[in-house]
């Protein structure tokens, strides 16, 4: 019976070891990179100043969250976070908002829900041109807004 089966086992051995490499490789890449082996963001840069706008009302807990304007004068991220004593924490999600100009109900999906009583704020970074989110190579600007979750 061993005989019989070896044939199948070492073929479905080396299809999940194929399987696996490939899937490794292929990566189902998160659009959010995260930066550092403490668990915690870190800025490649101080905060640029901008005429950029946000505008944000209370949101509610979940794996959305909806920003109702920004005013944009290049290809920018916008990013949720984590309140940390007041200061912007770890990166929950971003969207590319591709085009500039006046953007109304822009949502931004997150890889982690947020929780009703806790705050979060939205960044806003300049994207370096290969539209993919980096929090350390995309110039983060000086707008730092503060929202609740009901």
């Amino acid at each position: 019976m061993w005989q019989a089966n070896k044939g199948i086992i070492i073929g479905l051995i080396v299809g999940l070891v194929i399987g696996y490499i490939v899937g490794a490789s292929w990566g189902g890449s998160s659009r959010v990179q995260e930066k550092s082996d403490s668990g915690t963001e870190k800025e490649a840069q101080e905060p640029v100043a901008s005429d950029e706008t946000i505008s944000i009302s209370d949101q509610v807990a979940g794996q959305l969250v909806t920003v109702s304007g920004l005013t944009t004068s290049e290809p920018t991220w916008v990013a949720v976070r984590e309140d940390n004593n007041g200061v912007g924490g770890d990166i929950l999600g971003a969207t590319l908002l591709p085009i500039s100009g006046v953007q109304s109900d822009v949502g931004v999906d997150l890889l982690v829900p947020t929780v009703s009583g806790d705050k979060y704020h939205i960044n806003l970074y300049i994207d370096d041109g290969d539209q993919i989110f980096d929090n350390r190579l995309d110039s983060l600007l000086e707008n730092d807004v503060i929202f609740n979750v009901i």
